[in-house]
C-alpha cells in the first residue's frame, strides 16, 4: 500500500485546484501560510507517497518468507494520477499504467 492518506490527498487536490504551488497572486496573508505550513505538510506526503511507490509494486520478501512463497511483482498498475511515482515504475517493470480518477 502507498503511504499518505488519501482522503487528505484528495482534498487538498480539490482545495488548490490540483497546483503543488499555491497562487502566486493570493493575498499575502494567505500566500505565506500556505508556503510556510501547507506546501511543506503536503510536500512530506508527497514525498512519503513517492518513496511508497515502488515497494508496492515489487515485494521485497525476508529471507524466512521467501522459501515458503515468491514474491510479489506487479503485472500492471491501476494508479490514481496524482500519486505521482506509478509511470516510473510502470517504465522500470515493463508493465502497462492505467490511470483512473476515483471521483466521479
Amino acid at each position: 500500500p502507498l503511504a499518505g492518506d488519501p482522503r487528505i490527498l484528495s482534498a487538498w487536490m480539490v482545495q488548490c485546484e490540483g497546483r503543488m504551488l499555491p497562487k502566486f497572486d493570493a493575498p499575502l496573508k494567505d500566500l505565506h501560510h500556505e508556503l510556510t505550513q501547507l506546501v511543506p505538510e503536503k510536500m512530506a506526503m508527497i514525498n512519503a507517497i513517492m518513496e511508497s511507490t515502488w515497494p508496492a509494486c515489487v515485494e521485497e520478501l525476508f529471507e524466512d518468507v521467501a522459501k515458503k512463497r515468491p514474491r510479489f511483482i506487479a503485472h500492471a498498475i491501476i494508479s490514481n494520477p496524482v500519486t505521482y511515482g506509478h509511470v516510473h515504475c510502470a517504465s522500470a517493470l515493463g508493465i502497462p499504467l492505467h490511470m483512473a480518477f476515483p471521483q466521479p
